[in-house]
């Protein structure tokens, strides 16, 4: 059996498609999506009265709650040992052997790159891991407050996937590709400034000057939206690369003992980090869904600790130059949040 949860959910069992008609329950088929979210663990019964049957008789939830798990194991093909019902919990069981779930595959993907030995291996990895990702967690159940915290967790990593993906392809000069997956993240988080700069130096850089003019355009529109504009004139990003073009002769009399010296010096800025405080001027009452909204930009090894009162990130690897796109990316969270600029105090 396959299980699709990102995008459209789908039931894969026997090498056919569990249409909706073949449930002919909603709360059999929305329970079933509610256990493939919990998989693998023991899910006190009480939690599923209230989220299913709420206020009902604990006597009936019970009834209920037998008759539709003997529905989902018809619908299905699973045995009683696979989604069970043994005195005060429930439990499906998730063996990869028999039963495949794509976020448990996307993740597995995730930790592969992380272990891998080389770069294109890496890439590899994080290209199975994006191409599952075919749209958010069990959007079926979208307004179900039990599937939200999943449904932002795997969109945070499939937006860290799509980042690494963008900055390995361009590291290796594979530009096109790159480009593919920026216009991938710029299409999920159209506020961030910084893939909106690579992407049209890349385009500059390969001769799709108009292209990267046309995006340009679109970045400021967005950024209009939000009453930011941007840091750098259109003219300012071809002037960068006219200049990066005149560097490379003198680039390429650099001996190999001269580059690995720069690398070496590269790798050990790179690796300094530096907090931002971000103090509130008045209590920030909804603090918690700022932090998990500020935290779609943040890297792997990137920090984010908050109270109602300010919130505190350490970046690793950090550029000086990055510092105003993370307080103008802060800045427009903030802004959709209902939160005005006079309201808060940046300090590094």
């Amino acid at each position: 059996m396959y299980i699709r949860t990102f995008g459209r959910f789908e039931t894969i069992s026997k090498g056919k498609i569990i249409k909706d008609r073949d449930w002919k329950s909603q709360k059999a088929s929305s329970l079933f999506r509610y256990l493939i979210a919990n998989r693998n663990k023991k899910i006190p019964v009480e939690v599923i009265y209230s989220l299913f049957w709420e206020g009902m008789n604990e006597d009936y939830a019970r009834i209920n709650l037998n008759s539709t798990l003997h529905t989902i194991r018809k619908v299905t093909g699973l045995t009683s040992q696979e989604l069970s019902l043994r005195g005060k919990t429930c439990y499906l069981s998730v063996d990869s052997e028999n039963m495949k779930v794509d976020a448990d595959e996307f993740e597995k993907y995730i930790e592969l790159s992380e272990k891998a030995a080389s770069t294109p291996e890496r890439i590899d990895y994080l290209k199975k891991a994006e191409d599952i990702y075919k749209g958010p967690f069990l959007v079926e159940e979208f307004y179900m407050s039990w599937s939200q915290d999943e449904r932002k967790k795997y969109e945070m990593m499939y937006m860290k996937v799509l980042d690494e993906l963008a900055e390995l392809l361009y590291e290796e000069g594979r530009y096109d590709e790159c480009l593919n997956y920026l216009y991938k993240y710029l299409n999920n988080e159209p506020y961030n400034e910084k893939n909106y700069y690579k992407a049209i130096s890349i385009l500059i850089s390969i001769g799709r000057v108009r292209e990267g003019m046309d995006l340009y355009n679109k970045m400021k529109k967005f950024l209009d939206e939000i009453g930011l504009e941007p840091v750098k004139e259109f003219e300012e990003l071809v002037c960068e690369h006219e200049a990066k073009k005149e560097g490379q002769t003198s680039d390429e009399k650099l001996d190999l003992q001269d580059k690995e010296s720069i690398k070496e010096k590269k790798k050990r800025r790179e690796k300094e980090s530096i907090v931002l405080k971000v103090l509130f001027k008045r209590r920030i009452s909804d603090i918690k869904n700022l932090a998990r909204e500020v935290a779609k930009f943040l890297r792997k090894d990137d920090e984010l600790f908050y109270n109602s009162h300010a919130m505190y990130l350490r970046f690793s690897r950090i550029r000086e130059e990055d510092k105003v796109f993370l307080e103008r990316r802060i800045l427009g969270v903030l802004n959709k949040m209902g939160i005005g600029k006079n309201n808060i105090e940046f300090i590094w």
